[in-house]
């Protein structure tokens, strides 16, 4: 027969018991409390700023004051003008076997295998429409519109790019990637700011818009110089 336990055992199980539970939930708040201090972000919350990234028609996403975008065939509510008119380059790697800045005509090289922006990007476009217009051959496409990684890709491979030269200026002279400026005929890529037709630029907008073509004629500048020491050598 099962004997009744002892008055004074129950009581130290039920202690133990308690004393378990109080136990849980002094742990539970203390994580309540100290948790947040130990995962305290290392960035303050006000100097996080975030924004948001559409895709669609350009109509449908200009709200700043205006937004500069390769020159397109315009619509309806927007007015622009032309920004830059900049020159565009073929970048290529060390493997591709071209010399730096010298000038290459297109339809000259062996069949290209280029890395191009994707189909809905402008310049993509205008890529196209001068490789069928001047006889360029093309052997492979492949669309990249990450600029980073079209440039580590290009860099590592035999296959090339064509870029503005307002960003391969930086890669005159380095040996990663080889710069060649493209002749007969010269390929340009256009820039417009745009901007709501009711709508006028703020001050800020026009101060940089004028710090910005300023920057572009200097970078302009220096491949000109770029471009003719060469030649000035050969002579």
């Amino acid at each position: 027969m099962d004997r009744e336990l002892e008055a004074s055992y129950r009581y130290r199980r039920l202690g133990r018991r308690v004393a378990f539970g109080v136990g849980i939930a002094a742990l539970c708040v203390a994580v309540l409390v100290l948790l947040p201090g130990w995962l305290r972000p290392s960035v303050a919350r006000e100097q996080i700023r975030t924004g948001r990234v559409d895709r669609g028609p350009v109509e449908g996403i200009v709200e700043a004051s205006g937004t500069v975008v390769p020159a397109f065939e315009g619509t309806i509510g927007l007015k622009s003008r032309l920004l830059v008119r900049d020159r565009e380059m073929l970048i290529s790697g060390p493997k591709r076997g071209f010399t730096p800045l010298a000038p290459v005509r297109l339809a000259d090289c062996k069949p290209l295998k280029i890395v191009a922006p994707g189909p809905d990007n402008t310049r993509r476009r205008n890529l196209e429409t001068y490789f069928q217009t001047h006889g360029v051959e093309i052997e492979a496409m492949l669309d990249m519109d990450a600029m980073i990684g079209t440039l580590e890709f290009v860099a590592r491979s035999d296959w090339t790019t064509i870029l503005p030269s307002v960003i391969s200026v930086n890669d005159i002279g380095r040996g990663e990637l080889i710069v060649n400026p493209i002749v007969e005929p010269e390929l340009h890529a256009e820039f417009v700011v745009i901007q709501p037709a009711r709508r006028t630029l703020s001050t800020p907008a026009r101060i940089f818009l004028q710090r910005f073509e300023q920057e572009v004629a200097h970078i302009h500048d220096v491949w000109d110089a770029a471009i003719a020491a060469p030649k000035r050598r050969r002579a």
